[in-house]
């Protein structure tokens, strides 16, 4: 299904846009919003719901170099995205460049639209193509930042968004006690309680604390503190969230107070606001996302990913349920691996949760199901249909074989030159079968 017919229409700038695949396609645009519909998926039938690849957009000056403008990377739910990017006044192409990953799915767009004016801040940031409108301020300052090798700045060794060395995030040195702060550009009044999603890092001997605030301007600017984080275990990245709910404008605000402990950072990545309350911990129905869960994109931990969908999807694997638990009705949301793509052995998809607190006793309730003619919930089945298969592809081989061998025979009896059967030697003498040889 497209996107086309659950999208309003908008007047567009005096612009002009193509197909892009080389040269062509020239725009001319005054302070316009971009609009594009994404879907990322993998392929189906056979195959996982993998990693897709990478979508880029570029923007491409006249004979200049090209500037990445936004990116996505993965699966994002067998669900349309709606993105946006403000496009400033002068003469480029715009390239949309897809990406494979090594895996197989595919990756699709619709409804790009120009709209007068700028954009609305993102509510979605991974920092690959920007600072997504955040600027630093302070004594000390915020850097948008990635470890490339041989980089001595304290910092994370990969990133959140790409698990990478080359992927970004915003990172401040905490070694000297100063503070600085991280703020947004101004959102719309958001009436409605919704969670903002981030996650972060503190590394080194004393990093300092991390102070999330929401500065509302109702005549006067008030800032609310909403989340304050300290004494997180250096090394991993770490889920933060904390409840928004603003009347008219505000700003998000990310305050790094320095504790001056030796080569000590606090950085942050992948921050989502959104309309939805926050869930608790780890405890997640799916039906608005993976909450806090996360795919592990190490290739040589993980080689295929969970995705998120739903039962009333027309595309989704036809193994999977047409119905999840938490609704009971083909609308309800739910995470799934086709494990009957994963034919190498020791492949591995792997879902993890944010780190828990510890706890004097915990209960963990989940629900699950296996779906698949060749697949169970006891047994190592796959090896067992391994051996089956490989068995009957064995006898077949040797079926042909002996084919081959009695047409050989037949050819050879049969070409002339060769004596006739009466000259040919074919017997045996003296050929006991005895089952008591004392009796001989």
């Amino acid at each position: 299904m497209d996107q086309t017919s659950h999208v309003p229409v908008s007047r567009s700038c005096q612009s002009i846009y193509t197909h892009v695949h080389g040269a062509g396609a020239w725009i001319r645009l005054v302070m316009c919003c971009q609009s594009i519909y994404t879907h990322m998926e993998p392929a189906l039938g056979i195959f996982v719901f993998l990693i897709p690849g990478t979508l880029n957009l570029f923007s491409k000056y006249n004979g200049g170099e090209e500037k990445l403008l936004w990116t996505s990377t993965g699966t994002h739910g067998n669900r349309w995205h709606r993105e946006t990017v403000t496009l400033t006044s002068q003469k480029y192409q715009l390239i949309f460049e897809a990406l494979r990953d090594g895996s197989v799915g595919h990756i699709a767009i619709d409804d790009i639209t120009v709209m007068s004016g700028s954009c609305a801040p993102p509510t979605r940031c991974s920092f690959e193509a920007g600072s997504c409108g955040f600027s630093s301020e302070g004594t000390n300052k915020w850097n948008l930042h990635r470890n490339l090798p041989f980089n001595q700045q304290p910092g994370p060794s990969h990133d959140h968004t790409l698990q990478s060395f080359s992927g970004h995030y915003m990172v401040v040195d905490t070694s000297s006690k100063k503070s600085a702060l991280l703020t947004s550009s101004v959102y719309s009044a958001h009436p409605d309680q919704g969670c903002l999603n981030f996650w972060y890092q503190m590394g080194g001997a004393n990093p300092g604390t991390l102070i999330v605030y929401m500065e509302e301007d109702t005549g006067k600017k008030k800032k609310k503190e909403i989340l304050r984080i300290s004494g997180a275990k250096p090394g991993s990245w770490r889920h933060g969230q904390a409840a928004i709910q603003a009347q008219g404008q505000w700003k998000l605000l990310l305050e790094a107070v320095g504790a001056g402990g030796d080569r000590s950072y606090i950085a942050v990545d992948d921050i989502h606001i959104n309309h939805h309350r926050c869930h608790e911990s780890v405890s997640c129905d799916f039906e608005r996302g993976p909450c806090s869960w996360t795919n592990v994109r190490i290739p040589l931990i993980d080689t295929y990913d969970w995705d998120w969908t739903d039962g009333a999807a027309t595309n989704r694997p036809s193994s999977t349920p047409d119905k999840d638990r938490n609704l009971g009705s083909s609308e309800g949301h739910y995470v799934f691996v086709d494990t009957g793509a994963m034919h190498t052995e020791g492949s591995s998809a792997w879902l993890i949760s944010d780190h828990l607190p510890e706890t004097t006793g915990s209960c963990f309730t989940f629900s699950h199901r296996t779906d698949s003619a060749d697949h169970f919930r006891k047994g190592n089945s796959g090896e067992i249909w391994a051996i089956v298969i490989g068995v009957i592809i064995a006898v077949l081989c040797l079926v042909l074989v002996f084919l081959l061998y009695r047409r050989w025979k037949r050819n050879v009896q049969n070409s002339p030159g060769l004596p006739d059967q009466e000259d040919q030697i074919d017997g045996f003498d003296n050929v006991v079968y005895d089952t008591d040889p004392s009796e001989s």
